[in-house]
């Protein structure tokens, strides 16, 4: 893994957890965020 992908990645995951906390994240929503 470059890392610049490690980077996206754990943006990726921090924005996660912020939407988790606002509100809970359904199945397709996550499933979107990894496509």
């Amino acid at each position: 893994m470059r890392h610049y992908d490690k980077a996206k990645a754990i943006d990726r995951l921090k924005e996660i957890e912020k939407l988790k906390k606002e509100r809970r994240l359904t199945i397709e929503e996550l499933i979107k965020y990894f496509k």
